[in-house]
């Protein structure tokens, strides 16, 4: 396993976890197109499967996807599906944290959007 961490800028947490390469998931530096396509597939294995490491690998693989996608509420949503299946795990509990700060930020900018 190997961990991929995402930079963002100013005063956000670091990246999310993605602590393995999935051979379904999204390589990176893909195009938003390309990262729509791996969400589908994705998507559709993991409604496909029962196996609890493959569930595994697949909803933390569709959060990763879906952060890159900038949809931070439904990479929370695939990260607490990971973490139904591991809740002890390390990435699941950063990337937990680091979600719910862009939600919060997410939050806040369209607050401010609607005061202007």
């Amino acid at each position: 396993m190997r961990n991929v961490v995402m930079t963002m800028t100013n005063s956000e947490p670091q990246g999310l976890r993605c602590p393995f390469e999935d051979p379904d998931g999204p390589p990176p530096d893909l195009t938003r197109d390309q990262l729509e396509s791996a969400y589908a597939r994705m998507k559709s294995g993991l409604e496909q499967t029962q196996d609890p490491r493959r569930r595994f690998a697949l909803c933390m693989s569709l959060c990763c996807c879906c952060d890159k996608l900038g949809d931070f509420e439904k990479a929370y949503y695939y990260n607490q599906c990971a973490k139904q299946l591991r809740p002890e795990d390390v990435d699941v509990r950063f990337n937990e944290s680091y979600l719910l700060g862009r939600i919060r930020g997410e939050i806040i900018r369209r607050q401010r959007s609607l005061e202007r």
